[in-house]
């Protein structure tokens, strides 16, 4: 694979990781917001996403693990606010597994 394919990939999964985490915060928070239990919440959640929350909890650690390598190597200020975020949300996510 040249050097050009390989950072192309990397960019593209920093920048998808950090999506798939906002979109899984954001709809948790949506659905916590919106119902009346935490059964219900959990329900909805569960609902919109298809996979298994823990697989996909696994996986968007993995995924923003990546992420970091990206955003650390990047220079400029954007990328490290970026990975201070992903630094967020993957500890909070590691935090939810235990």
């Amino acid at each position: 694979m040249s050097q050009k394919t390989s950072n192309s990939i990397n960019i593209i999964v920093a920048y998808v990781s950090l999506i798939l985490n906002l979109a899984y915060l954001g709809s948790w928070f949506y659905f916590s917001k919106n119902s009346t239990g935490f059964d219900e919440a959990k329900a909805d959640f569960e609902g919109l996403w298809k996979v298994d929350v823990t697989y996909l909890t696994i996986a968007l650690i993995i995924l923003s693990i990546f992420s970091f390598i990206y955003f650390a190597r990047t220079k400029g200020i954007v990328p490290k606010i970026l990975m201070l975020v992903q630094i967020i949300i993957a500890g909070w996510l590691s935090w939810s597994l235990l």
